[in-house]
């Protein structure tokens, strides 16, 4: 069964976007239950999503070329 309360963490992570801190506030729990409740939970980042360090979206790759370069 399925704890509401780790269901309400994953929505808040995906659909809000929000980060652990501020689902921390939202829920009123601790950093380490906030991980327990997203344990084994990736949300999906979608093909082109900027890479942290950069800002810029990532090469592609075809057959071993480069592409768009």
């Amino acid at each position: 069964m399925t704890d509401p309360l780790a269901a309400e963490a994953r929505r808040l992570r995906v659909v809000e976007q929000l980060s652990v801190r501020d689902i921390r506030a939202r829920l009123g729990v601790g950093r380490n239950r906030v991980h327990e409740l997203l344990r084994g939970f990736r949300p999906r980042s979608g093909p082109g999503a900027p890479t942290p360090r950069t800002g810029c979206a990532p090469r592609r790759w075809r057959s071993g070329l480069k592409v768009g370069r």
